[in-house]
């Protein structure tokens, strides 16, 4: 019809002035691996992947143009950073091979591993599931569980995810710091066991995709050491498409577990898993416009609750856990449950439906002015100070953060703070065994 494409068409203008975001921060600060490129560029994805592929979907306009202005409100504050000096500073770095290509760090990373693995299956097995031998059977009943809100909680799987943040980070430094093939393929392998094992046997592809944020994120960080401003080569490209390819066959397992009929004809559990595949790529975007539009049109496709000022208990869920806010919520965190003619189904409504319960519309974009300067400054110490460890892991959860905000925000879970002091005191220690009490010249450091 001609009004869904006028306005579909608006709203990838919209998408495409995120684009234009990204592109005008990077001419600022002389590098694409900066916060406000980074935050523009995946939700110039988030918005126009799902406008494209879910065509046929009505979105609300005001949504779009709410998305737009955060992002724009997050990236402005670029200009207050003298960029050029930070550049000069990062060439003072030692490479990235120096600061993360150490013995130390990939034993840490394979001890690490192997003692989530453990506690991996050591949880599970406290959960009273037999294994019968099929595997899309166990993990499906697994998920079933979760959902209906079952597990029993226990030190060992809330260790495992705590251990898979430090694996997984770990990982990407000491991948991004190696040198030679088997290696890098050996470090690849420890960092994932862990999280693909957790999405093979529970149907968790979440923490499997969080991880993969996480290990991109450090492996960025390398970048800058090596002075690369770039966020991908084309030998990077090839090992993330050949990676990807096996990333997205270990998603498309998690959606078999889902119940999807794996006796059926070749269209039907392909039509089952596309249903599926639409749902999570691109549920969020229209959900969360029909949640805007229930809040300040009054017309939605769903009934949602209301509520006063939460004051950031959904964005920072964690911190309030932490200091003794007990208040109860649904599990994923929202009961409403956004549908499309069967098309699209998800309860999923990004962060910044969290961002506006908490602080109103106009405190959520203020809000978002603060965490891009907050986040901008970030990367700006990644580039201007030497092996600071606070700078180089903070900006790996950025990256996560940015990731993650499709969905939900990233500090809803206490693993999260709890895993990042762990690692900058790891790093803090770990910077200052490799490279101040070694007398070397940039770039030089021995395995």
């Amino acid at each position: 019809m001609m009004w869904i494409f006028m306005m579909k068409s608006v709203a990838l203008g919209g998408a495409a002035l995120l684009l234009l975001v990204a592109i005008a921060s990077k001419r600022i600060v002389g590098s694409w691996i900066n916060a406000a490129s980074i935050f523009s560029l995946f939700w110039f994805a988030y918005t126009a992947f799902p406008l494209v592929f879910a065509w046929d979907v009505p979105i609300n306009l005001g949504a779009i143009f709410y998305i737009v202005l955060f992002n724009v409100l997050f990236a402005s504050s670029v200009v207050f950073f003298n960029w050029d000096a930070a550049l000069q500073a990062n060439k003072n770095k030692v490479s990235a091979h120096a600061a993360f290509g150490s013995r130390l760090l990939v034993l840490a990373l394979f001890v690490v591993s192997t003692f989530s693995i453990v506690c991996i299956f050591q949880g599970m097995r406290l959960q009273g599931i037999e294994f019968s031998g099929n595997i899309i059977e166990f993990a499906g009943n697994y998920a079933a569980l979760r959902y209906a809100n079952a597990l029993t909680e226990n030190i060992y799987s809330k260790l495992s995810i705590l251990l898979n943040f430090l694996v997984i980070v770990m990982g990407g430094f000491a991948w991004g710091g190696s040198r030679g093939n088997k290696l890098r393929g050996g470090i690849l392998c420890a960092s994932f066991a862990p999280v693909s094992l957790l999405m093979i046997t529970q149907s968790a592809k979440g923490p499997f995709l969080l991880a993969v944020a996480l290990f991109l994120g450090a492996a960025l960080v390398t970048r800058v050491y090596e002075k690369k401003y770039s966020l991908i080569d084309g030998k990077s490209a090839r090992i993330l498409a050949k990676w990807g390819v096996a990333c997205f066959v270990l998603v498309m397992i998690t959606f078999l577990s889902r119940g999807v009929d794996t006796q059926g004809s070749p269209g039907s559990i392909f039509h089952s898993l596309w249903d599926y595949f639409l749902s999570y790529s691109s549920g969020h975007l229209y959900a969360f416009a029909d949640w805007f539009s229930d809040r300040y049109f009054d017309y939605s496709l769903v009934s949602y609750s209301r509520e006063d000022l939460t004051y950031g208990f959904y964005s920072f869920m964690s911190f309030f856990r932490i200091f003794g806010d007990d208040r109860s919520i649904p599990f994923g965190t929202y009961e409403e449950v956004y549908e499309y003619h069967g098309a699209l189904v998800t309860n999923i409504y990004t962060a910044f439906r969290g961002l506006i319960t908490d602080f109103s519309l106009a405190g959520s974009l203020m809000v978002g002015w603060v965490a891009g300067f907050f986040c901008n400054w970030i990367c700006f110490g990644l580039y201007s100070e030497r092996n600071n460890a606070f700078f180089v892991v903070a900006f790996v959860y950025f990256f996560a953060f940015a990731y993650q905000s499709f969905l939900i925000s990233t500090f809803t879970w206490a693993s999260v703070p709890t895993s990042f002091i762990m690692l900058v005191a790891f790093f803090w220690i770990y910077f200052g065994v490799r490279l101040s009490a070694k007398h070397v010249r940039v770039g030089e450091v021995g395995g």
